[in-house]
């Protein structure tokens, strides 16, 4: 996620979320333009999965 400037850690860790409800790379680019923490990640996800 070098372009997001996302630490490899969160990349990580936003790939691993990511693939427990899609495989798309847009939505984890997504997650990572909104989020900053992995706490920010888990609550971006929860959310998208609310409304979808």
């Amino acid at each position: 996620m070098k372009r997001k400037k996302v630490e490899k850690s969160l990349a990580t860790y936003i790939a691993e979320k990511c693939c427990e409800y899609t495989t798309s790379v847009r939505e984890a680019i997504r997650i990572a333009r909104l989020s900053k923490t992995k706490k920010e990640v888990d609550k971006n996800i929860e959310t998208i999965m609310k409304y979808r």
